[in-house]
């Protein structure tokens, strides 16, 4: 595992990459179990320096509805991603997807 920036508690997002960011990706993706319903919905985590959402820091930022968001936070939450580096070092990331019963995209946050 990369070793966290000493000092820099900055979290950053995808407008960071001019910045020498490149972005968390996930390892590998987890499926809401049974999909979700006829409205796509959209979370955001914020990626820790361990690759893992932070306790408390996911949100739903597009509603697909109670069912749908629960099944969709339970994903995200059990997803692990590959840290986002800035300068070698592993930093804090807000990644934003999007699921729909299509596909799931990722979003510039």
């Amino acid at each position: 595992m990369p070793l966290a920036c000493v000092g820099d508690s900055t979290v950053y997002t995808l407008a960071d990459t001019s910045k020498g960011v490149v972005g968390a990706t996930p390892k590998m993706l987890i499926a809401p179990r049974g999909g979700v319903g006829p409205q796509p919905v959209t979370i955001a985590a914020l990626v820790g320096v361990d690759g893992r959402p932070e306790r408390g820091r996911t949100r739903i930022v597009a509603s697909g509805g109670p069912a749908s968001d629960q099944l969709v936070l339970d994903a995200m939450r059990s997803t692990t991603f590959t840290p986002a580096m800035r300068n070698g070092c592993a930093v804090r990331y807000w990644f934003e997807i999007t699921y729909s019963t299509k596909r799931s995209v990722v979003v510039p946050h």
